[in-house]
């Protein structure tokens, strides 16, 4: 160096007669372009320095390929999150060989059955980056990927662990799911006679009232029959309420027996009273319907020794049809049964009457 800040190089060789040779080289510029190129540089490492230090503080996993879908840079968050394909994520490697590598060591449980379908579609979504997508890791592990195009053609890719809220949603459809099995035990529940299993009259004025509805708009036919136990308070003073009980669910459990559609409903009207409802019954169906239901009781030989009318028990049965007009209301159907199971007891118990 200089005084005048410049660089000199000197080379000097001895001649044959003993002088000395010195060659004076000016290198100033070249050195002013190597210091300028070494602080370049050192800037240049500072700025990688700091970029991979804010990748490595991102609290997501991140993941950075070229534009030949080669891996130039990952986190170690990154590499916590996908610990089964680690070994793969080396720089260099191509994204298909990463996701290969984790298809081969159980990294993607969705894929389990499906790998090369699973494969085409995330290299698909991969290439042509969209909305947010959800992935399943093992162990009930869940991620948010979001990747991006990059100025070079690249795509760089975050992952966010979203495990608790997935978790937090899996436990709230499992909530909702037993709470909608529990309204629906509830509800059939209140619509179930206790003591027989059977429908109840909140369930029969239900579905009298659809029926009927249905009645009021297409004119469609209905039957409706009114059945009681003869007797019954004999039974209960003779064989006790127990008994009776007993009794009633068994008689259930018969006229259930007897109903061959679906659509049919037998419930439990009050007391010793049973209902069955007919929708599109006719008259030569409700009484055939009704003859089995004595029919099936009379051969049950249910003891019944207090009862004047037989030794077994046996039923009263009224059955009313739809009326002509579709304006009256459904009690018209109730009433008309309800009298016709009257005359029934008129005459004498154990018979079917057919309503005016």
């Amino acid at each position: 160096g200089t005084g005048e800040g410049l660089w000199i190089r000197t080379v000097e060789r001895p001649t044959r007669d003993g002088g000395l040779v010195a060659v004076r080289i000016d290198i100033t510029e070249p050195r002013r372009q190597r210091a300028v190129a070494e602080q370049a540089q050192a800037v240049a490492e500072a700025a990688t320095q700091r970029l991979s230090d804010a990748i490595e503080a991102l609290p997501d996993g991140f993941a950075l390929f070229d534009a030949d879908d080669q891996l130039v840079v990952c986190n170690a968050r990154y590499l916590e999150m996908y610990s089964a394909s680690a070994p793969a994520l080396t720089t260099g490697t191509r994204f298909e060989d990463v996701l290969r590598y984790g298809l081969a060591n159980g990294q993607y449980p969705q894929a389990e059955g499906r790998e090369e379908a699973w494969l085409a579609s995330r290299m698909e979504r991969h290439r042509n980056p969209g909305p947010p997508e959800i992935q399943q890791l093992p162990d009930n592990r869940w991620v948010r990927i979001d990747e991006r195009h990059t100025r070079d053609h690249g795509i760089a890719g975050v992952r966010t662990d979203i495990t608790e809220l997935v978790r937090r949603e899996q436990e709230l459809v499992d909530l909702n799911t037993r709470l909608d099995a529990a309204n629906a035990q509830l509800e059939q529940l209140s619509e179930t006679d206790a003591v027989t299993g059977i429908a109840n009259r909140r369930l029969l004025d239900r579905r009298l009232a659809e029926e009927w509805s249905r009645f009021t708009r297409h004119a469609t036919p209905m039957a409706l029959m009114l059945l009681d136990i003869d007797h019954f308070k004999l039974y209960n003073d003779r064989y006790g309420h127990v008994a009776g009980d007993a009794c009633l669910r068994r008689v259930a459990q018969l006229l259930a027996s007897c109903i061959h559609r679906r659509t049919d409903l037998v419930a439990r009207f009050g007391g010793e009273e049973f209902a069955i409802l007919m929708p599109h019954g006719s008259a030569e169906s409700a009484v055939a319907l009704a003859e089995r239901c004595q029919a099936a009781l009379d051969g049950a030989g249910i003891e019944h020794l207090a009862s004047p009318v037989a030794a077994s028990v046996t039923l009263s049965i009224g059955v009313a049809l739809s009326p002509g007009d579709t304006a009256a209301r459904s009690d018209t159907l109730v009433r008309a049964a309800d009298q016709a199971l009257y005359r029934a007891k008129a005459q004498g118990r154990h018979c079917i009457v057919l309503a005016d």
